[in-house]
């Protein structure tokens, strides 16, 4: 089945070579990674309800962000005065588009296959659950007690418990698969919560990823059909254009006026007042917020003519700062990205308030270069390749540990973060992940 889907969506992305080619007067590079983009998106339509592939969401945002933004800012806008392409067409896809390419492949290279396919593993999660049948209450009445209580914990934990709170979605999963009374009640109570707490605090971005990774879940557990999947496509697109329509307005609002009901309202209001999404100035801020390539092509253009190459120098405090804890080497910076390495390898200060990072794909160019770079993406592919892969076989004695992969990899599927950022969440997620195993089997006896 997975090399059916494979073969459709590469004749899918065929298709799309030969149109674009031919019928269009679109850059070569700028065709390949259209290309990329469809292919990878035929994958992860082809994948969803067939089986548990967190990969497809981790490189369909990367080569959105990294090469489908960019190359629709510069068919479309071209005059912007601060997100810009500092650099040529040529001379960005030439980099961002192999780069992209390799680590795709170091992500899907089936070096290490998997012991179980995913039906067997959900269905021991299944007999899992009918010698714990309280198992799924237990994760979420957990994670909503830390999630409700996080802001009196002292802050030196505030990251431990922000990761141990995530385990209620994992206790969502469990609940999905039981035939407990009201469980959709209970599902939409968590969900919603979820909702208020992202629109009080304006910040939408964990709160559609996480939709996404319980989109994958339950269509695998439910068997979506094609027209049922399109149909969830044309919700989440709807969704995520309400979000970026009213955002900036929603975002202006006090704290306590920033409910559901006043979200549905401003974004009903938008859409029966003329059509925003349609127009020139809605289109070019949603490029601008796709395109992380603006702050890439900055680093190319800053690197090395006024700042030298770092030559693996960030990837190494990277590690370092995931590995070692801050106590034992306090001059470690654990969120760098944010402040030091965006002026460092851009050249641009940001306004006070404002935060971006540099990216995964910048940080490889600013370190080693387009060569360079080109590798270090195949190799972090790769390793990550290699994670989900002892996930999947640590999965044949522990089932529900295949639920906890997007606990691990929440913000590692996004493509804005740098490396520290990255590896810093995965270590101590992993981390907390075994904490929560060994807690459950040395406390309260249950090998889960």
């Amino acid at each position: 089945m997975q090399n059916n889907s494979l073969s459709i969506s590469a004749s899918i992305a065929m298709f799309a070579f030969a149109l674009l080619y031919f019928y269009t007067n679109i850059s070569f590079y700028s065709t390949l990674g259209i290309v990329q983009f469809v292919f990878f998106i035929s994958k992860f339509f082809f994948d969803l309800g067939k089986k548990i592939e967190i990969r497809d969401i981790m490189i369909l945002l990367a080569t959105l962000q990294w090469v489908i933004g960019p190359i629709l800012s510069y068919l479309f806008v071209i005059d912007d005065p601060i997100f810009y392409m500092s650099v040529d067409e040529k001379t960005y896809m030439s980099f961002a588009f192999p780069a992209n390419l390799t680590f795709a492949i170091g992500l899907y290279l089936p070096l290490w296959p998997k012991k179980l396919d995913e039906n067997a593993i959900f269905n021991q999660i299944k007999q899992t659950l009918e010698k714990y049948p309280n198992l799924d209450l237990l994760f979420i009445g957990g994670g909503l007690f830390l999630n409700l209580t996080e802001k009196f914990y002292p802050s030196v934990l505030g990251f431990f418990v922000y990761l141990l709170a995530s385990i209620r979605f994992i206790g969502l999963y469990l609940l999905i698969l039981r035939n407990r009374p009201y469980k959709w009640v209970i599902f939409s109570l968590v969900i919603l919560s979820f909702a208020s707490l992202s629109l009080a605090n304006a910040m939408f971005h964990d709160f559609l990823l996480w939709l996404s990774f319980m989109v994958i879940i339950i269509a695998f557990i439910y068997k979506f059909s094609n027209i049922q999947k399109i149909i969830l496509f044309l919700g989440g697109l709807f969704l995520i254009l309400s979000i970026q329509l009213v955002k900036g307005q929603f975002r202006s609002l006090n704290q306590e006026e920033r409910t559901i009901g006043q979200f549905y309202d401003m974004a009903s209001e938008s859409y029966n007042a003329d059509a925003s999404i349609f127009t020139d100035v809605f289109i070019q801020y949603n490029i601008n917020r796709l395109n992380q390539g603006w702050i890439i092509s900055r680093i190319m253009y800053n690197v090395p003519l006024f700042e030298p190459f770092a030559d693996g120098e960030t990837i190494w405090r990277g590690i370092k700062a995931s590995l070692v804890p801050r106590f034992l080497n306090p001059e470690i910076k654990t969120f760098v990205g944010f402040s030091e390495y965006f002026y460092r390898f851009t050249g641009l200060k940001l306004a006070y308030g404002t935060s971006m990072d540099i990216s995964i794909m910048g940080e490889a160019y600013a370190n080693y270069g387009v060569n360079g770079g080109v590798i270090f993406m195949f190799f972090l592919g790769l390793f990550y390749n290699f994670i989900l892969s002892r996930i999947f076989i640590y999965s044949v004695n522990t089932p529900t540990l295949i639920l906890m992969i997007p606990l691990m990899f929440l913000q590692v599927v996004k493509a804005e973060t740098d490396f520290t950022s990255s590896m810093n969440y995965l270590v101590k997620a992993i981390m907390v992940v075994f904490m929560i195993y060994f807690g459950l089997r040395k406390m309260l006896g249950m090998n889960i």
